[in-house]
């Protein structure tokens, strides 16, 4: 007896024997085997497979969006600019018209003829100004008077003066051109009664 017809496989050739060891290996699958779930899976996922289905079309409105929604950003940058700029000029503008008149004002430098400080009246208590091209400060008491001044004369000697309620000069301390100081009292006429040198 030999080894075919022992084998009951045998008469099916080798190709059927290595089919009967490995299904399905060597040979193509059959076309009505259902797909597997990977396929299925990647199907669905990709579009892959389907017929007549087409995708929903949201590139031309997310386009159109993005679009729009720069257009907004940008307004809102300019808006937010203009917006700053108003409220610096409205700054400027409440501080230079509701500041109150006693406000200090620093600055490094001042060049004027005429100084005039003045009290919360209004009423002026201080002078600082070219007199005859000579300088002169004058304290004033409440009615307007002179009550102290203080400057140069002519030949650039200095002085103190002193007056009363009228304004008369009552009391001088100076220089002479020498340097030498004098001391001159005057009654309320003007005269002078004392002089100390």
């Amino acid at each position: 007896m030999n080894e075919a017809s022992i084998d009951p496989l045998a008469s099916k050739g080798p190709h059927s024997r290595g089919a009967a060891r490995c299904p399905g290996a060597g040979s193509a699958e059959p076309a009505n085997t259902p797909p597997s779930a990977v396929q299925t899976l990647r199907a669905v996922t990709t579009g892959e497979g389907r017929v007549g289905v087409s995708e929903p079309a949201h590139d031309s409105r997310t386009g159109e969006f993005a679009l729009r929604l720069g257009r907004l950003e940008r307004q809102n940058r300019w808006l937010r600019l203009g917006l700053a700029v108003m409220l610096v000029l409205a700054g400027v503008y409440a501080a230079q018209t509701f500041l109150p008149p006693n406000t200090i004002v620093r600055q490094t430098l001042m060049e004027s003829k005429e100084l005039k400080l003045l009290d919360q009246d209004g009423t002026p208590r201080l002078f600082l100004r070219m007199y005859s091209r000579v300088p002169v400060l004058q304290l004033l008491d409440r009615s307007g008077k002179p009550r102290m001044s203080l400057g140069l004369r002519f030949d650039d000697t200095p002085f103190l003066d002193l007056s009363d309620k009228t304004g008369q000069t009552r009391a001088s301390v100076q220089l002479n051109a020498g340097g030498e100081p004098m001391v001159e009292l005057f009654d309320e006429n003007g005269d002078p009664t004392t002089r100390i040198r």
